[in-house]
């Protein structure tokens, strides 16, 4: 069995609280094998980067995606926690602009879809609702000047 590299292991650690043992170990060696990999960063392409393919069956990586128990939330929260102690300021205020996206998808057994309001359609179009999913997306940034080249609207928090 391969092992993390100790510089990656230690910054990986501050993120397993989201995680079981198991899935952590996973969620590990697939970081190594996205690090690793040079094209594109498929589920059996990352076990191939990271040495992996003949030692672990393939839906091993990719149950960790479809039925392992992780909490992205909690994920989100400690790298964000992690990047605001190492890059901000004690006190500083930091910028947020969200935005969200539709996904068009078809299918009655799409996880998460619903019809949803499709803002990028045009006016009068008729299309103003879509079925797919809705992928909310954002900034952050301590960096006022920055957070205002990025545009979108931001408030800040303090």
């Amino acid at each position: 069995m391969l092992q993390v590299p100790s510089s990656l292991a230690g910054l990986l650690s501050l993120l397993s609280a989201g995680f079981t043992q198991p899935t952590f170990q996973t969620f590990s060696m697939l970081v190594v094998g996205m690090v690793g990999r040079i094209r594109d960063c498929t589920v059996t392409g990352m076990l191939q980067a990271a040495g992996l393919a003949g030692e672990w069956h393939h839906s091993r990586a990719h149950d960790f995606f479809a039925r392992a128990r992780w909490n992205p939330d909690q994920l989100g929260i400690a790298l964000l926690d992690f990047l605001v102690a190492v890059f901000v300021k004690p006190g500083a205020p930091i910028r947020v602009a969200v935005d969200d996206t539709l996904f068009g998808r078809s299918g009655r057994k799409v996880f998460g879809a619903h019809y949803l309001h499709d803002g990028a359609q045009p006016e009068g179009s008729g299309r103003r609702t879509r079925w797919g999913n809705c992928w909310v997306c954002d900034t952050r940034s301590h960096d006022d000047e920055r957070a205002t080249r990025i545009g979108g609207s931001a408030d800040v928090m303090s």
